[in-house]
Formats: C-alpha cells, structure tokens, sequence
C-alpha cells in the first residue's frame, strides 16, 4: 500500500498527514510539519476550501472546512493536529 498524504486546495501536500471529520469538525494530523507554516497554510480558507487525504489508491475529498479553529503541536511525538469547521454565515437580523 502506498502511503498518506494531504493534498490541499492549492496543491501543497503534507506527505503522512491523516483527516477525518467527526460532529462538523475535520481533523487534519500532520507529520514532519512546522507550526508557522501549518499555520500559514491552514488559516487560509481557499487553500482549505477542499482537502484531499490519500491513502493508497483511494482518497476522500472534504470541501468546505474552512474556519480553523485550533492547532496543536505534540509535545512527545512533534506532530501536529488541526482543527477546521465549515464556515458558518450570519443570518441578518432586520
């Protein structure tokens, strides 16, 4: 089987990152990765607009997850997750 990677909006790969999404939110868990640029990637919603996990010869597209919402760095391991929400718009009030 080949390995895992995430494929963002943009075309930037995270080679042996994971995601999943559960109750709204997407997890995204990524390896070998840096907080600043995790950071500057995952806050920008057209890059986030559709992420692509896959992993061996199958893949699963989640579209729309484009609120972060938290990002943490493992202290043992350095790996690091990331949270991300569809947006959800305002309703105007009259």
């Amino acid at each position: 089987m080949q390995g895992r990677k995430l494929i963002l909006n943009d075309g930037t790969e995270y080679d042996e990152g994971e995601a999943g999404a559960s109750d709204g939110l997407l997890w995204c868990f990524l390896k070998n990765a840096a907080i600043p640029g995790v950071c500057a990637d995952f806050s920008d919603p057209e890059k986030t607009r559709r992420i692509v996990f896959h992993y061996g010869e199958m893949q699963t597209a989640f579209e729309d997850y484009t609120e972060l919402t938290c990002i943490r760095k493992d202290q043992y391991t350095g790996d690091i997750a990331v949270q991300l929400a569809k947006e959800v718009n305002p309703v105007a009030t009259p």
